[in-house]
């Protein structure tokens, strides 16, 4: 296979190139200039042996020059990722599963978490040191051939240079790789893969230095926008800086391979510029050998610094500073020596020891009794550590021969792992520089004041504390240790913007949901006086020492807060509780920021975030760039390490994008505030207040906040419109205290920057509308509904009509414009829409068009006319739409004027049903007689005979069908019920399993008080399933308590309705009613009680599985009475019982979740086993 490849690439190559350019991997720099030459090599990002046959001259180039650059400086990697990741996690929420659980949860470290923490050899080593593949140990050198060059560099102490901004260049490539390959490969590439693995022929061009292939190859696979992105710009960027450097010292340039070759690589970029850029090759000699082993062995000593943790609590000496990583009670410092190959990690897992535990408490002679299986390689020396607190210190052998050290602390507080490993014996020479220079913090019994950064809160705590991620946008935590008692505040974020929750509600619930966490009863509890909703409790941990858990809840802006005591000592809690105070934040350090995403600047003491590079208008590996006319919405969000944040929206409206005036474009967004969801409930709405609006050189300004009546959260919006661009402003401050500094200077220095601003919304468009139309231009296919029509639009409007082509793609456009017309100016156009409606005998879709906005305007003389036009022509087609206003109040009284005349086509199928269904809207809101469509009931009643047949003859139909044609067919008859042939329809209706249809007549008849047919009972309330439509639409007739012999209960009713739309089998599942149980709702306090059944259900699926279903109802008054509207329901799957917990324990959740229904962030606990929320 291997012959036959080179054999094909021979071929190729012959062919494609008359003079191939680039057949070499290191490459001399000369002239224009220089005194020395510089040289530039193309490499490998990896670790294989294939990226390391390197040449003499390769050794000898190296050796040559006075310094090293690479595409960037590997030492400033760990502080660029360890920012990066701040800004992720500021952006990462996931609050949506048991929020008020979840919070503040404080887990006690598993087993496997600090086995694994002392296993670790953590994937960022791996990726800044290695890139090794561990499966591939033997087939790879112990580093990847870029950081072998630093490494030669600084072993030599020559100076090393980044070539490119690595932020600049992380966005590059990261976008890049959003549209990477083409849709289909280029014919010749697509042959050649099929002879040979891609990644096979990537290594042996490489081997073959032919850069030309492998440039083709790059050409016929990526997109040009991926070799824009991840090349050409990239390349320019690093000539450039090559040229600043090359005047003053000789540079040896390592730049992946890919960047060399081509019209647009580095070399020609260099030989445009005046260089000599020439192929320098030479044999692999005994004398590169010997180079590479002598500098694989060369180490120089680690330069070490003394740095402490964020919190002070360990100084240890350290190649950088300690970078504070925390989730989940663990802290992790990651510290690598590029140079040497080695690093320093550090962990720290918080014991959590004064929380209760189902487990055990894992010790230090848990651990110790692990080494064995969790130390990498063979322990060559093991010693107890006895100060300053109880440890292990361990030196251990990899398989490879590398030496490692650990040292392991047991504080009262934490766990600490401290390991230095490095290649060879670097450890066995330098571990006394690092682990003698350990100093851990000491117990005291001393307090001392706290206090936040940026002076957010104060608190009297223990001088003996650790703490985590003070430092960071998140979660805090700072725990302390003093006379045997434990404390701990946490302060936790969450700053949403479309949800305001009633702060007394979360502060005493997270108390709630606390102490079912540690399985615990709150003993005494109750809210304490304060600017902010404040509760406090306690729960007791043990009778005999009379340990009690404390807890203290703030709710503030979009901060919460919680304070714990674990102790003896009421009046230590009450001063720790007291001592709780805050301050006015404290920010420092304003400067001008300029946004390039969103285009604006601003005066803030928050860097702006790393650009996405996911919003530039490219679809995923489509190619398809965004038109510059079409709407285009982009976010990003400003935070503080005190956990603010301030969302930004910038929206360039569609070019055609139109209002009136500037009033209708606030009212727009105002309006959006409460209802911008799907669903809107009036009595949620946020009040609205603070209102402010400017005009300041056609810079449009509005603000307004929005809250809650029972937070003290409160939103503060800005919007800025400037031509075609709106900013929106958002964040969420408490009212009591007002917006910060952060927030006030944000919001007041914030100004858009002159950059794509496309079209004024406030100019208008509709000529602009006129001349795309006619101009068959696209920008209006999708965006004509944004054009904002007036009285003195109507001549152009009937102008087109008259004279325009509209083709197929735009017959949707013709039909906007005729229902605007009528909508604007019918009385001045009306022989023109007339004759339009005339002329348009074959054009169903404007004749319906006219009729639809004719109607639509709930205007009499509107409806004469449509039925005029109708009697003259009619459309057919899709008509339906014409009977029912979908955008506006509904006229049905003005709807029964059409009646009886518009019936005379109800015998043209596309009517019928539409007609039909009017007439028993209409009927039934009591705006015409029976005696109205008379005329029409032999028709009417033959047809319900057919739609009966017609349901008889349809297998698909069954119980709980949802076909209303029939039903519609059964309120329109029933009045002439008395007659032989509408007996003969009733009769045959009974056969039929049309729910809607039946239940319909079962209503129409108590309504009359007239008996129900043996059949129609068995068919309905005799079975379960549709039970309960019945009772639901007798009661919707206002029926149901008229009923004195309808004996139907409310278990009954619960176990119908439940059944209506369950997960169930009936021939094969059971159904089993458990018991009911009583609740007194959160909102309201309202009597309620909840029926629980069990659905035993055995599929292939599945397999047996047990499923809850329940469903709640308000007591009544009257404990007779039943009742219809339920409070809470399962859905159709209900709630598989998990056979992990408690029966009990599940029913307890279930009813919780029913009390606080109407509380968005109270959800299920578990892993999905709530379907149904």
């Amino acid at each position: 296979m291997k012959k036959t490849l080179s054999l094909f690439l021979t071929f190729f190559t012959i062919i494609a190139f008359s003079q191939q350019k680039y057949q070499s991997l290191l490459w001399e720099i000369s002239g224009n200039g220089l005194e020395k030459p510089s040289y530039l090599y193309g490499t490998m990002h990896v670790s294989k042996k294939v990226a390391f046959r390197l040449d003499d001259v390769f050794y000898k180039a190296l050796e040559d020059s006075d310094c090293i650059a690479l595409e960037s400086d590997p030492t400033t990697w760990p502080g660029f990722n360890y920012e990066m990741m701040l800004d992720q996690m500021t952006a990462y929420t996931n609050n949506n599963n048991e929020f008020y659980t979840n919070l503040f949860k404080l887990m006690h470290p598993e087993e496997m978490a600090i086995r694994g923490s002392v296993r670790m050899d953590n994937n960022a080593v791996n990726a800044y040191l290695y890139r090794k593949n561990y499966g591939s140990d033997n087939f790879e050198e112990e580093t990847y051939l870029d950081m072998f060059i630093f490494q030669a560099g600084k072993k030599n102490n020559k100076d090393i240079y980044a070539l490119e901004d690595l932020a600049e260049s992380r966005y590059l490539t990261t976008k890049a790789a959003y549209n990477a390959n083409k849709k289909e490969l280029d014919p010749w590439v697509q042959k050649l893969y099929a002879k040979e693995n891609p990644y096979l022929i990537q290594e042996n061009l490489y081997r073959d230095r032919n850069l030309d292939l492998l440039d083709s190859i790059g050409a016929g696979v990526n997109t040009e926008f991926y070799r824009e992105n991840m090349l050409y710009i990239r390349n320019k960027n690093m000539v450039v800086a090559l040229i600043e450097l090359m005047p003053t010292k000789s540079v040896f340039a390592g730049v992946g391979a890919a960047h060399l070759p081509g019209e647009q690589g580095m070399i020609n970029m260099l030989r445009k510029r005046g260089y000599t850029v020439k192929s320098l090759t030479s044999e692999q000699t005994d004398y590169s050998k010997t180079e590479k082993t002598k500098l694989d062995s060369l180490f120089i000593p680690p330069v070490l610094k003394r740095h402490s943790t964020p919190d002070n609590f360990i100084s240890i000496n350290t190649y950088d500073e300690l970078r504070e990583f925390s989730y989940g009670g663990q802290k992790y410092y990651l510290d690598p020596d590029m140079t040497n190959g080695a690093y320093l990690t550090m962990n720290r897992i918080s014991r959590f020891l004064y929380l209760p535990n189902e487990k055990e408490n894992i010790t230090l002679q848990d651990i110790d009794h692990l080494l064995y299986e969790d130390i990498p390689g063979d322990i060559i020396k093991k010693e107890e550590l006895t100060a300053p607190y109880p440890g292990i210190s361990i030196v251990n052998k990899t398989k490879k021969g590398e030496f490692q050290k650990y040292h392991i602390y047991q504080t009262p507080l934490e766990i600490i792992i401290i390991k230095f490993a490095g290649r060879s014996d670097f450890v066995l020479k330098h571990q006394n520089k690092i682990f003698d220079s350990i100093t851990l913090k000491t117990p005291t019994s001393k307090t001392k004041l706290f206090v936040s950064p940026h002076k957010k809160f104060q608190v009297d705590f223990p001088e003996y504390y650790v703490s985590s991620n003070m430092n960071n946008f998140g979660k805090k935590l700072i725990e302390g240790y003093k006379n045997d008692a434990y404390y701990f505040v946490e302060e936790a974020v969450l700053n949403d913007i479309s949800y305001i929750e009633e702060d007394s509600f979360e502060a005493k619930y997270f108390h709630h949901a606390l102490y079912k966490n540690y399985k615990l009863e709150e003993k005494e509890g109750g809210f304490k006086a304060g600017d902010y909703k404040t509760y406090e409790s306690k729960a007791l941990l043990d009778a005999t020492s009379q340990k009690h858990l404390h807890l203290k809840t703030i709710v503030k802006d979009g901060s919460y807060y919680l304070l714990g005591y674990v102790g003896t000592k009421e009046d230590d809690k009450n001063a720790f509780f007291k001592s709780f105070k805050f301050n006015k934040t404290d920010y420092s350090g304003f400067n001008k920021v300029i946004d390039t995403s969103l285009h604006f600047s601003v005066h803030t003491n928050s860097k702006a975030p790393a650009p996405n590079p996911y919003g530039y208008g490219y679809g995923y590996n489509t190619g398809k760039k965004d038109k510059a006319y079409e709407k285009k919405v982009n976010e990003t969000t400003y935070s503080t390490q005190a956990n603010e944040q301030i969302y930004i929206t910038r929206t360039k409206y569609h070019d055609l994008q139109m209002f009136h005036n500037i009033d209708s474009v606030w009212a727009n967004l105002e309006k959006q505030v409460n209802y911008g969801g799907y669903y809107f409930d009036a009595k949620k709405g946020f009040k609205i207040s603070n209102r402010n609006s400017t005009n300041k050189d056609s810079i449009y300004t509005h603000r307004f906040s929005y809250t809650d009546s029972s937070s003290a959260k409160q939103v503060l919006v800005k919007n800025i419109l400037k031509k075609g661009v709106l900013f929106e402003l958002k964040t969420l401050v408490d009212s009591i205290s007002g917006p910060s500094k952060f927030v006030t200077e944000f919001y007041d220095s914030f100004t858009p920057i002159d950059t794509l601003m496309g079209k004024s919304v406030l100019k208008d468009k509709t000529g602009q509308f006129f001349e795309a139309l006619r101009a068959k231009d696209s920008i209006i296919l999708e965006s004509y509904g944004l054009i904002k029509f007036k009285k003195h639009n109507s001549k152009e409007i009937v102008s087109v009509l008259k004279d325009f082509e509209f083709d197929k793609e735009r017959l949707d456009i013709k039909s906007y414009l005729v229902g605007q017309l009528i909508e604007i100016d019918l009385k001045n156009n009306l022989p023109f829409i007339k004759q339009l409606y005339l002329d348009s005998y074959s054009d169903t879709q404007t004749q319906t068009a006219i009729l639809d906005g004719l109607f639509e305007s709930n205007n009499k003389e509107n409806y004469n006319l449509a039925l005029e036009l109708m009697e003259r022509d009619l459309p057919l087609g899709s008509v339906s739409s014409m009977f029912y206003n979908y955008y506006r109040k509904d006229s049905l009284q003005l709807k029964a004027t059409l009646f009886p005349k518009i019936l005379e086509y109800s015998t043209i199928s596309e009517y019928k049903q539409p007609l039909y269904n009017l007439l028993a809207r209409v009927k039934d809101s009591g705006y015409i007689k029976t005696k109205s469509y008379k005329k029409y009931k032999n028709q009417l009643i033959n047809d319900g005979k057919i739609e009966v047949k017609r349901s008889l003859g349809n297998n698909s139909y069954g119980y709980n069908s949802y076909s209303y044609s029939l039903a519609t067919f059964v309120r329109l008859i029933f009045p002439y019920r008395k007659e032989r042939s509408a007996q003969d329809f009733f009769e045959k209706l009974l056969n039929v399993d049309d729910t809607n249809a039946l239940v319909k007549y079962y209503v129409l008849l108590t309504k009359a008080k007239e008996a129900i047919p043996a059949k129609l009972t068995q068919k309905l309330i005799d079975d379960e399933e549709n039970l309960y439509l019945v009772i639901e639409e007798l009661n919707d007739a206002k029926l149901l308590k008229k009923l004195k012999s309808f004996k139907i209960n409310q278990q009954q009713f619960a176990k119908s309705k439940l059944l209506s739309d369950a997960n169930f089998e009936k021939e094969t599942d059971s159904v089993q009613f458990l018991f009911k149980r009583e609740f007194k709702t959160d909102k309201g306090h309202k009597d309620a009680v909840m029926y629980f059944f069990k659905i035993d259900k055995d599929d292939d699926y599945s397999g047996k599985v047990e499923a809850l279903h329940y469903i709640s109802f308000i007591k009544p008054k009257d404990p007779t009475e039943l009742v219809v509207d339920y409070y809470s329901k399962s859905e159709s799957y209900g709630t598989i019982v998990d056979k992990t917990k408690e029966l009990e324990e599940q029913y307890t959740e279930i009813i919780n979740l029913a009390i606080y229904k109407d509380r968005e962030r109270v959800t299920p606990s578990g892993n999905g086993n709530y379907y149904d929320y």
